[in-house]
């Protein structure tokens, strides 16, 4: 029994290396990266051959000319797409939303999908994009840096008939499974407004894979008076139509991304302490003499989905308001509970947090399924 076993396995496993196609892509050194005077550069364009099903792009690697390379535009063109469904900047993808901000020695790894490996540079991620035609991958600089060009270094890689699967969890994805990027550019956002990460239609059907949040504010009469946005609770709608307040995923900003305490700076710190791990990350918290409060975070949901079953969204409210009989989230308290909501009255007025205008900017990678 136990040799049949073997026998088995091995047959499985001749049938699942050889039912590949050959891994395609390119590795450009030196390739300009360019603004408007210029059209994008092109880093790869492959169809698939005649009888193969599907290809899943599974790496994106860059350096080049500092900052500039942080904040370029990789873009994928899917199946024929006239405008790219994917469009990030490298050092954004990775939950990074201030790169000039960072130290010249930093480097990190986020689970093992995304980091930067350099000083300068050295930006990657494995995030199994799926195409089922052809896919097209350009380069361009930012706007913010002119229309003339720099020289970077670019290596983008996929596999024709690559099992489609969650990286981390091994969870399989069904056939018809696209990749979306949704964006929110960094922009003021009121008190107590609700921004929108990432959200389906109802209809449609998919699931979270990552997300990515960062926030520049100068907090009323500093952090520790002001930084009420730290309140703002996360929610998830698990279909279009479903009532507030859905299900609650984070009821606190550092919630959200599994850590406490405004990130450990309510908890004797005078910082957030920076962590990385398969599941959630802080690459950047920063205080600085003029009051800035600068925050970058970033969330798998690999071995964590949520998933929409009829269109849906996940949303984050800049602070938080309860209503009386119900937590700061929303979730109704339970009768016999209300004695809970004096005590978070009491905790709130310890804080004294102000709310004021903060700069907020999002990535949300979403899976779409047939």
């Amino acid at each position: 029994m136990q040799s049949i076993m073997i026998v088995s396995l091995i047959l499985s496993f001749t049938y699942t290396v050889f039912g590949f196609g050959a891994t395609f892509g390119n590795g450009l050194a030196q390739v300009p990266i360019c603004g408007s005077s210029k059209p994008p550069s092109l880093i790869v364009n492959h169809t698939l051959q005649k009888g193969q099903t599907h290809g899943v792009m599974h790496h994106f690697w860059c350096t080049g000319a500092q900052y500039k390379i942080d904040r370029m535009w990789v873009e994928y063109y899917i199946d024929g797409e006239t405008k790219p469904s994917i469009s990030f900047q490298p050092s954004m993808s990775c939950g990074l939303a201030f790169p000039t901000r960072l130290k010249h020695d930093f480097e990190y790894s986020a689970g093992g999908l995304c980091g930067k490996d350099a000083p300068v540079g050295g930006w990657w991620n494995t995030f199994p994009i799926p195409f089922y035609k052809s896919v097209v991958v350009t380069v361009r600089a930012d706007p913010s840096d002119g229309t003339g060009c720099f020289n970077g270094y670019v290596n983008v890689r996929g596999t024709a008939e690559l099992p489609l699967i969650l990286p981390q969890s091994g969870i399989p994805l069904p056939s018809g499974t696209r990749m979306v990027l949704q964006k929110n550019p960094i922009a003021v956002h009121q008190p107590l407004e609700y921004v929108t990460l990432g959200s389906l239609p109802a209809g449609k059907k998919g699931m979270i894979f990552m997300s990515a949040w960062g926030v520049d504010t100068m907090p009323v009469g500093g952090p520790k008076a002001g930084g009420g946005y730290i309140e703002g609770c996360w929610q998830f709608y698990r279909q279009a139509n479903e009532a507030f307040p859905g299900l609650v995923v984070g009821t606190g900003v550092e919630d959200y991304f599994d850590s406490g305490y405004y990130f450990g700076a309510d908890s004797g710190d005078a910082l957030g302490v920076q962590f990385f791990t398969p599941l959630s990350g802080l690459p950047l918290f920063e205080r600085t003499t003029d009051g800035h409060e600068r925050l970058s975070a970033y969330r798998f949901h690999t071995a964590d989905p949520l998933i929409m079953s009829d269109g849906g969204r996940l949303v984050w409210r800049v602070g938080a308001k309860g209503e009386t009989g119900t937590t700061k989230c929303g979730n109704k308290i339970p009768h016999g509970f209300q004695a809970i909501q004096k005590d978070v009255i009491k905790d709130e007025t310890r804080l004294r947090r102000t709310l004021s205008p903060i700069n907020v900017t999002t990535y949300a990678w979403i899976y779409t399924f047939p």
